[in-house]
């Protein structure tokens, strides 16, 4: 797959290279990103708000009259706001909890568990419970309508490669599953949730494709802003269908930028 993208890079990047009216140019702004999570046959849900993160690169676009192409390549750091619904933070809490009470505190009688579960789920329920960092080099191709010399449309397909995936708890989860474990240290909160990411890197496909549209406006001095919106038509996860249980998660974004064109 890696070798797939690369190339599909090189050969985007060598046909606008190869033209003498292509014009080139730099971008960068921000990103707001969710995944959109179906966990068919499941009864807990799993929700995803939009995640602030952003992106920066290069551009190229190739006049075709009222008309143009344009390619930018991306380096996009993105992701996921992740939360749940109350039932699956009670399976999710008591399995930590089982795994706390066996390993850092030595709890005198189930009840002193129990309680400390029961206080787990009120401070959890309705918060966010973790962040998806996810980033990406991504290679959106659109084909651009001129509508007056500044304002332009657009739209097209992309591809991304995903370089690199990493969990994130809020402070409040953090500083709460620290307390809950005895006085965990930091550190090793961080190395458990580093193993975390690779287990999710895991499940995760390493390609993501779907369509872009937006919008540009394009300033005398060769400044220009853009927005755009972007909807992943590929599942991200790497997970086989088990009996009646599917689960898909797909991206979309909003980008809104300033970009440089020489």
């Amino acid at each position: 797959m890696k070798k797939f993208f690369t190339l599909l890079c090189v050969i985007s990047m060598t046909m606008f290279a190869a033209n003498a009216q292509a014009t080139f140019g730099t971008k960068a702004g921000v990103d707001f990103s969710k995944i959109t999570i179906s966990a068919k046959g499941l009864g807990a849900n799993i929700s995803s708000t939009f995640h602030t993160g952003y992106y920066f690169g290069g551009t190229a676009a190739l006049p075709l009259g009222d008309f143009s192409l344009q390619g930018d390549l991306l380096y996009n750091f993105g992701g996921a706001t992740i939360s749940a619904s109350e039932d699956f933070i009670k399976d999710a809490a008591y399995i930590a909890g089982g795994i706390i009470e066996r390993n850092f505190i030595d709890y005198e009688d189930q009840e002193e568990f129990e309680d400390e579960y029961e206080d787990f789920i009120k401070a959890v329920n309705g918060r966010m419970a973790a962040r998806l960092n996810i980033s990406t080099i991504t290679l959106p191709i659109t084909l651009k309508y001129n509508i007056t010399d500044e304002f332009a449309v657009m739209a097209g397909p992309y591809i991304s490669y995903r370089i690199a995936t990493k969990i994130k708890l809020n402070s409040n989860l953090e500083d709460m599953v620290m307390e809950m474990a005895g006085g965990m240290p930091s550190d090793v909160l961080d190395d458990i949730l580093d193993e975390y990411s690779d287990v999710v890197d895991k499940y995760l496909q390493d390609l993501d494709y779907g369509i872009i549209c937006g919008a540009e406006y394009q300033f005398a001095n060769g400044l220009f802003i853009d927005g755009r919106y972007s909807l992943g038509l590929s599942n991200m996860l790497d997970i086989p269908k088990i009996g009646d249980i599917e689960i898909t998660a797909k991206t979309q974004s909003f980008k809104i930028g300033l970009g440089y064109r020489f």
